[in-house]
């Protein structure tokens, strides 16, 4: 197995088992009929578009849409975790650092893919690069 694909089985495992209880926590908010499920606030940080975008982590042509999604799951994860102690509904400690863990992997697959941009990015063409060498 290539090393490479360590961090991604990786990631469609934890991103995949967060789209499953966002999922589930879907279905007990809007199509069950118990007040105790409505409204849910771990629904911010498991929802349910992580179920769609773990298969796209493996699709080369799918890589910007993946960016954005970790972008946009690191921001609200962020935000989640910064407020978590002004949130109207008493989360359990244990979601801590599953939460952590999510936010970790998306700003590394964010930093990864930026590290990248701006390595492809730095010379394209043999003037470019004799302009950096000041010649």
């Amino acid at each position: 197995m290539n090393r490479g694909h360590l961090p991604r089985i990786y990631d469609t495992i934890l991103f995949g088992l967060a789209g499953v209880g966002g999922v589930i926590i879907f279905i007990l908010m809007y199509f069950s009929s118990h007040p105790a499920t409505n409204p849910n606030w771990n629904l911010i940080w498991l929802h349910p578009a992580a179920v769609i975008a773990a298969p796209f982590f493996w699709v080369k042509s799918a890589q910007r849409g993946v960016y954005f999604y970790h972008f946009i799951n690191f921001v609200l994860l962020t935000l989640f975790l910064l407020c978590w102690w002004f949130l109207p509904q008493q989360l359990p400690v244990a979601t801590i650092p599953f939460s952590m863990s999510l936010w970790i992997r998306s700003a590394a697959n964010i930093l990864i893919v930026r590290k990248l941009k701006i390595k492809d990015r730095r010379f394209t063409s043999s003037r470019e690069m004799k302009a950096a060498w000041g010649q």
